[in-house]
């Protein structure tokens, strides 16, 4: 019997059909598009989420943690004598600025407003405590710098994730869900 006619030799790059978008270069050879020099990033499929952060976001981030460091400082000062925010109402600062660390790092915007909120919050009542004994003739008591850091971090974290939300969306990135 005749031997089988050997196989065709394979088409030339130049004549194989590439996958849509593909470029053929000067080399003879196939590239995909955005190997093409001076192309431009394929857009994003709709509904997509932007992995970059904005400034605000990081803005955001710092202020949780923030509020974690202040949540361990001192929070009231009686003479020679200092209170930290772990001995009280800092623990749950503590706890909302972990929760805070989570929310940010996710770009769940609500929940990091509403975490700082609540630490902002609980700042804000304990300084009022803390300066309704200040009035105390006997010894002089003041709020620590701890207890302001977590108010100041809480007001700055819930305007920067206000902020990133709104830039976020004004971007074209899919509003986070809650």
């Amino acid at each position: 019997p005749p031997a089988p006619p050997p196989p065709a030799p394979p088409a030339p790059v130049a004549q194989q059909q590439p996958p849509p978008g593909w470029w053929l270069a000067s080399d003879g050879r196939w590239y995909p598009p955005e190997a093409l020099p001076g192309a431009a990033a394929p857009p994003p499929p709709p509904g997509a989420r932007s992995i970059e952060r904005t400034p605000a976001d990081w803005v955001a981030f710092g202020c949780v943690v923030a509020v974690i460091i202040g949540s361990f400082m001192p929070w009231a000062t009686a003479g020679p004598f200092t209170v930290s925010g772990t001995d009280g109402d800092g623990v749950i600062t503590l706890l909302l600025g972990g929760i805070g660390v989570l929310t940010s790092l996710f770009r769940k915007h609500v929940g990091t407003v509403v975490v700082m909120a609540l630490a902002a919050l609980i700042a804000a009542i304990d300084i009022a405590d803390i300066s309704s004994v200040a009035d105390n003739e006997f010894v002089s008591v003041s709020p620590g710098g701890g207890i302001v850091l977590v108010l100041l971090a809480g007001i700055g974290g819930v305007v920067a994730s206000l902020i990133a939300r709104t830039r976020g969306r004004r971007a074209g990135r899919s509003a986070p869900r809650i």
